[in-house]
């Protein structure tokens, strides 16, 4: 099973291989996640995705939505034309690891770390402007791109164990004892946990 965890890494290598210089981290808790104060930009920022199963004629399949911000940082007091180069130039950048990330995991079938990564794409990959973004005036696009697993993975039963309570008709075991003095006593064993259907007989002498 890809793991979104995996995915992360798979694109944090592209873009840690990339020539232009372009840093990699975390776009969800800030202050658990993010060193902010030796974050440099342009950045690249997983945010956590969003998975999903898609039936595929007796299979459900795994989906992953990927969103990874590529953004740069521009001054408060940015012109128009530094707001659209640095827009233009995180597009450029994340179009570029869009299509090593298809040329890896879906034109063949890629692999990080022994991990199989095969993948299809769900649609086209979307890249969302980005500008003037909070305090830090973060500018650039979203990249959003959801994509199937082409694995066969089915139920695996070893993760579960049997049901409790066990329900169903009971188990019961019954005798009859002879007291000694010409009467019995009719002795019922059965189940702790059975589900008895009101109306059933499952005793009859």
């Amino acid at each position: 099973m890809l793991t979104t965890d995996v995915l992360r890494e798979v694109f944090a290598d592209i873009v840690g291989s990339l020539k232009a210089k372009v840093y990699f981290t975390l776009e969800t808790n800030k202050v658990l996640d993010q060193n902010t104060t030796d974050l440099k930009y342009p950045v690249a920022c997983w945010v956590l995705p969003t998975e999903g199963l898609v039936q595929d004629a007796q299979i459900l399949q795994d989906t992953i939505t990927v969103n990874i911000l590529f953004l740069d940082q521009t001054a408060a007091d940015r012109l128009t034309i530094e707001r659209d180069g640095a827009h233009a130039r995180m597009g450029a950048i994340a179009k570029m690891v869009m299509r090593k990330f298809h040329q890896m995991c879906i034109q063949s079938d890629g692999s990080w770390q022994g991990q199989p990564v095969d993948l299809v794409m769900e649609g086209p990959a979307v890249f969302a402007p980005i500008w003037d973004d909070g305090t830090t005036q973060r500018t650039g696009v979203g990249l959003t791109v959801t994509l199937r697993s082409e694995g066969t993975l089915e139920c695996d039963d070893t993760y579960f164990g049997d049901p409790n309570p066990v329900c169903g008709e009971p188990e019961i075991s019954h005798a009859f004892v002879d007291n000694g003095n010409g009467t019995y006593n009719l002795e019922v064993t059965l189940n702790p946990s059975a589900d008895f259907t009101p109306g059933n007989t499952y005793v009859s002498y």
